[in-house]
C-alpha cells in the first residue's frame, strides 16, 4: 500500500463527531506535521506535509507550495493576520529567519530562497505560535515580524528545548497575557519530570508552574488551552505503550489583571491659550502598566494618543482648547496581559483672558474744560 494514495484529511462535525467529508493529500506526501485553520475562514486550513504545504477549502485542494522539484518542509507555522504563515524550521540561507508564506485570492505564494548557504539555526525550537502579532517557539524566543527581529526570551527549561521531541508543547492564550510550555525538566532534587510553565507576555517572566511525576515517558505534545483555566495534552500511559489525553484545570491560567486609569491637568490657569498637561497614569494590582497606549478625549473628540512610559504614565499637552467647558478623558487601550482600562475623566472650564484696561476719554468733560479755557 501507497502512503500517498490512502492517506487523507478528515473533517468531523463537533457536534456530533460524524465524518463530513475527506481530502486527499497531495501527490507524493505521507504524512502532515502541522495543520491550522485560516484566521476569518473557518471553510479554509492549510497543512504542512513532508515537502509541501497545502491549502484546502470546502471544495478540496485549492493549491500546494511550492512548485514541483522544489521542496518546502515545515515542521511547524502560524498565521500573523489573515494571509501570512511563518514556518520553521529557520532558513538555511541569508539571515536566518522564518519560511514565509502568502496567501491571497488565487491561493498559496512562495518564493523559493536564494542565497549563501550559512548553516541552520539551531536554537530557534522545533514550534512556533502566534498571538495575532508576535510570534513564540518552543525554545523561549519571541520575534516581531514587523521588523523580523528578535524581541526577546522567555526561560524556557525543558531539556532538548530545541530538538524535535519538544513538538507542539507551546501555546500561548493573549486574552490572558501568557505563554504556556509543558516538557521533561528538572524536578524535585535529582529527577525530572513533566511541568507545565505559565510565562508572562508582557514581562517575559516564569509566572507559575504545575509538575507532573506520575507522566513518567518525556515525550508530552499537543498541549491546548479550554475554558477559563483549562489545559490538554497528550502523553504515554501508565503503562508506556500507548497515548493518552490528559485533561486538566489550574490556577495557572490566571486572568489577566484589571486595570486602573486616573488623570491629572496641569495648566497655570485656566485661560484659553494657556499650555495645558494632561498626564493619564495605568496601573494594574498597584503597579504601573508599562506597555500599551492611552487615548485622550476632549469632550469625546478624540484629541491625542500617547504611549505608556516606563512609569507607566502617558503625557500630553496641548494650548488649543476653545472657550467653555471642557471633559478630558483618558481610555487605555489595553495591551498583552492587560485589558482595555476603565475611562477616567476630568472637567475644568476654560474662560478667555481679561482684556487690558484702557481709560478712554471722557469727550463731555474735555468740551467742559475746553469752553471754560475760552472763557
Amino acid at each position: 500500500m501507497v502512503a500517498s494514495r490512502h492517506a487523507w484529511l478528515t473533517c468531523l462535525l463537533a457536534n456530533t463527531s460524524v465524518v463530513e467529508r475527506t481530502f486527499a493529500y497531495p501527490p507524493n506526501q505521507t504524512a502532515v506535521s502541522d495543520m491550522h485553520v485560516v484566521p476569518g475562514s473557518s471553510q479554509s486550513i492549510v497543512a504542512a506535509f513532508d515537502t509541501v504545504v497545502a491549502l484546502y477549502a470546502d471544495g478540496g485542494l485549492v493549491n500546494s507550495v511550492p512548485a514541483p522539484g522544489q521542496t518546502l518542509g515545515l515542521t511547524s507555522f502560524d498565521f500573523v493576520g489573515p494571509s501570512t504563515i511563518y514556518g520553521l524550521p529557520f532558513t538555511s540561507v541569508q539571515n536566518h529567519y522564518f519560511y514565509i508564506v502568502t496567501l491571497n485570492s488565487q491561493g498559496l505564494q512562495f518564493t523559493p530562497l536564494t542565497g549563501t548557504n550559512f548553516g541552520p539555526d539551531s536554537e530557534t525550537g522545533a514550534e512556533v505560535v502566534s498571538d495575532g502579532n508576535l510570534l513564540y517557539t518552543s525554545a523561549g524566543e519571541v520575534w516581531n515580524p514587523a521588523t523580523q527581529s528578535l524581541a526577546g526570551t522567555f526561560p524556557v527549561s525543558t531539556y532538548n528545548k530545541t530538538s524535535y521531541p519538544n513538538m507542539f508543547n507551546t501555546a500561548v492564550d493573549s486574552s490572558l497575557g501568557q505563554i504556556f510550555v509543558i516538557g521533561e525538566q528538572s524536578y524535585a532534587s535529582s529527577s525530572s519530570a513533566a511541568v507545565l510553565s505559565a510565562y508572562s507576555i508582557q514581562s517575559l517572566g516564569l509566572t507559575g508552574s504545575l509538575a507532573f511525576p506520575q507522566v513518567l515517558y518525556p515525550y508530552i505534545g499537543h498541549l491546548v488551552r479550554w475554558g477559563i483555566d483549562g489545559f490538554a495534552f497528550i502523553a504515554s500511559g501508565p503503562n508506556l505503550t500507548d497515548q493518552e489525553v490528559y485533561i486538566l484545570r489550574s490556577g495557572i491560567a490566571a486572568p489577566a489583571a484589571a486595570t486602573q486609569t486616573s488623570i491629572t491637568l496641569s495648566s497655570p490657569s485656566s485661560l484659553v491659550g494657556q499650555l495645558v498637561t494632561v498626564t493619564a497614569s495605568v496601573t494594574a494590582g498597584g503597579n504601573a502598566v508599562t506597555s500599551g497606549s492611552v487615548v485622550i478625549m476632549d469632550n469625546g473628540n478624540q484629541i491625542g494618543t500617547v504611549s505608556l512610559d516606563s512609569s507607566g504614565q502617558a503625557v500630553f499637552t496641548t494650548s488649543g482648547l476653545a472657550p467653555g467647558q471642557h471633559t478630558i478623558s483618558a481610555i487605555f487601550g489595553g495591551s498583552h496581559g492587560f485589558p482595555n482600562g476603565n475611562r477616567y475623566r476630568h472637567t475644568r472650564k476654560f474662560t478667555e483672558p481679561n482684556q487690558p484696561f484702557v481709560r478712554r476719554p471722557n469727550c463731555r468733560n474735555n468740551k467742559r474744560t475746553s469752553e471754560s479755557s475760552v472763557k
